[in-house]
């Protein structure tokens, strides 16, 4: 009978104990439950209108930092989002007719698709040149119109492209921001710091260089100096005062995204590790002497009034002297005479004639070099000499010591020659094609 009590009792211990489990799951259910009061559906819709708010709540629209997908260059666009479902777009870029400011306008929505989607849902030639398939080459730029609304703070909104998943940011733009000025000023400021004939910038790492080259495709190729570089592309967009990789990238353990031009104009400096700087030419003496293969085309309207108008009397009297259709006087090293000449080239129809004219030119400290006629020449380099009008008169003139300069060493599309004893004396070259 003790036995039986015994086993009663602890029969109704267990019981007790599995009564306050099931209490206890049946409260967590009951609280966990109590964390969406509201349905799925519920909770999408109020998704919605929030962003909508938020989008059509900024009175001077937004700056959009758009990629088409995650290894395409990334482009500035502006849109402004109308409570009637309107969005109004602008931007200049390479992709605009004839590279200039455009506009154009659409019908936006944001609608529920497994999460908020905002989708600009009729034709827009600055949005869905990036998602039309014929150009180039029959398949397109890969890009979206569709972006998935991941999440958003008072001024900035992050999304991702619903087909190929590139991040793509807004910006709320200031009040007092001209939607041209702007357009044109993030223009201009690309311009400024990449050409298709800048020099590759240079990244030091310890003892090792990588060099980021392409930098006006918005793609660099990245490349470490070595005998197997292993190059590798890494997509970026331009910013008010930088540029910005798609994503974060790491060599050799330093971490690398944002970037800000220095005041100097000569590198680009990592917001992330400041010690680090994408380097561009830092002296225009020695970066001018060291290069042996461009051709540097004179630009007329950059001289002075008197060499200018030497300049002219040349052109006309090669013209003049030899029929010719064409002509025109470029900087460049000869490998073949193994040092700097002064070329002059004239076409007859399809046939072209060249005279080379000897110059010293060195360097002698920073953005300072000195010019010199050295009285020697080819066949025909020497006959221009004695039979073109002020052609001597030319070589004389910029014989001297010249100051280099350039707006941004980053990329020194053009440079000019200022004469450091007569500051009113000076000339400007470019890299020719």
């Amino acid at each position: 009978m003790k036995c039986w009590i015994n086993m009663k009792k602890t029969g109704l211990k267990t019981y007790m104990v599995l009564f306050a489990l099931i209490s206890l799951l049946v409260a967590c259910q009951k609280e966990e439950a109590d964390i969406f009061p509201n349905s799925p559906a519920e909770r999408l819709n109020k998704a919605i209108s929030d962003y909508h708010t938020l989008l059509t709540d900024a009175p001077n629209g937004w700056e959009m930092d758009y990629f088409a997908n995650t290894v395409s260059p990334g482009y500035t666009l502006l849109v402004k989002f109308n409570k009637s479902g309107n969005a109004l777009l602008a931007s200049r870029s390479e992709l605009t007719a004839n590279k200039a400011y455009e506009k154009d306008s659409c019908l936006f929505d944001i609608i529920g698709d497994n999460g908020p989607v905002l989708t600009f849902n009729t034709f827009s030639k600055i949005m869905h040149v990036f998602s039309n398939p014929e150009n180039p080459d029959g398949y397109g730029l890969e890009g979206d119109y569709e972006f998935v609304i991941v999440k958003a703070s008072a001024d900035t909104v992050w999304m991702k492209g619903k087909k190929y998943g590139a991040e793509v940011l807004l910006h709320k733009l200031p009040s007092n921001v001209q939607w041209k000025q702007f357009a044109d000023n993030r223009y201009d400021f690309t311009s400024l710091l990449f050409s298709s004939k800048a020099p590759a910038l240079t990244l030091k790492i310890d003892k090792t260089s990588y060099f980021f080259s392409a930098g006006y495709t918005r793609v660099f190729t990245v490349k470490r100096a070595s005998a197997n570089p292993n190059p590798f592309d890494v997509p970026f967009i331009v910013t008010q005062d930088g540029i910005r990789f798609y994503e974060e990238i790491e060599i050799d353990g330093i971490k690398l995204k944002t970037f800000r031009l220095n005041e100097a104009k000569n590198g680009l400096v990592s917001v992330e590790s400041p010690a680090y700087t994408l380097s561009g030419v830092d002296d225009l003496a020695t970066f001018f002497t060291g290069d042996a293969t461009t051709v540097w085309n004179f630009i007329p309207s950059e001289f002075n009034s008197s060499l200018n108008q030497q300049y002219q009397n040349i052109i006309q009297s090669v013209k003049s002297l030899y029929a010719a259709d064409d002509v025109a006087l470029s900087l460049k090293f000869n490998a073949i005479r193994r040092i700097f000449v002064l070329s002059v080239v004239y076409t007859q129809g399809t046939n072209k004639t060249e005279g080379l004219l000897d110059l010293n030119i060195n360097a002698v400290n920073k953005d300072l070099l000195t010019v010199s006629y050295k009285g020697t020449g080819d066949t025909k380099g020497l006959q221009f000499y004695n039979e073109v009008t002020d052609l001597d008169d030319f070589l004389s003139a910029v014989s001297s010591s010249f100051s280099l300069s350039t707006s941004a060493k980053i990329n020194p599309e053009e440079i000019k020659f200022t004469k450091t004893t007569n500051q009113q004396v000076y000339f400007s070259i470019e890299p020719g094609s």
